[in-house]
């Protein structure tokens, strides 16, 4: 009876140890708590919104006319930048959240503070933390790779002290891609803009 009971606490602990380790949340289990929902875009005073775009790579020119049909009758689609690891970094002067994109294209931005930060196409709400939201909407990005082959968002947290509290990245669909980012305080410095090396979408984040 004595070594069933220490098995059964091993398990235990193994598989808490396991599921503090996992970066993916799950909306089931790490909804965030009633304090943290309550002030979720409340207090906030930015109601500002920034958009642009910028041409990645070496895209091919677009050609007028009719587009020639292969022999096997299937017209291959177009292929759009792919986007990498959002990166979290903070230093003295504020947090830079980096959306890296490589391939060739063009991407859009959108950006703009919400009180409700929604999904597209859908009235669920997205579980971020934070007094001020923003919400990133890229287009022309795919994210094929290995950080987002779930279909719950990617997580990313600052190291130290910061002025943002999260970011969720969710999966492209039809070449569109949201971020949200959870921001401390009620009115932060926020600048978006596209860097050429590397070329990405940067947010900059200050108190």
């Amino acid at each position: 009876m004595k070594y069933t009971r220490f098995a059964w606490l091993g398990t235990v602990i193994v598989t808490v140890a396991f599921s503090v380790g996992c970066t993916v949340p799950n909306p089931a289990t790490d909804a965030p708590s009633a304090s943290v929902q309550a002030d979720r875009g409340a207090e906030c005073r930015r109601f500002d919104s920034f958009s642009g775009r910028f041409i990645v790579g070496d895209p091919p020119e677009s050609t007028p006319g009719l587009v020639p049909v292969p022999a096997d009758g299937v017209v291959p689609g177009v292929a759009v930048p792919i986007l990498g690891s959002v990166v979290v970094r903070t230093s003295i002067s504020g947090t830079v959240i980096t959306y890296p994109v490589s391939g060739d294209g063009q991407v859009g931005w959108t950006a703009r503070f919400v009180q409700a930060p929604l999904l597209r196409g859908t009235s669920d709400t997205v579980g971020v933390s934070g007094r001020c939201l923003l919400q990133l909407d890229l287009t022309g990005v795919d994210s094929n790779g290995a950080d987002y082959a779930s279909e719950r968002p990617m997580l990313s947290k600052p190291d130290g002290d910061s002025s943002v509290v999260e970011v969720l990245t969710y999966q492209s669909s039809d070449s569109l891609l949201q971020s949200f980012v959870g921001m401390r305080g009620g009115d932060p410095n926020v600048t978006v803009s596209a860097t050429r090396s590397p070329e990405a979408i940067s947010v900059s984040v200050s108190s």
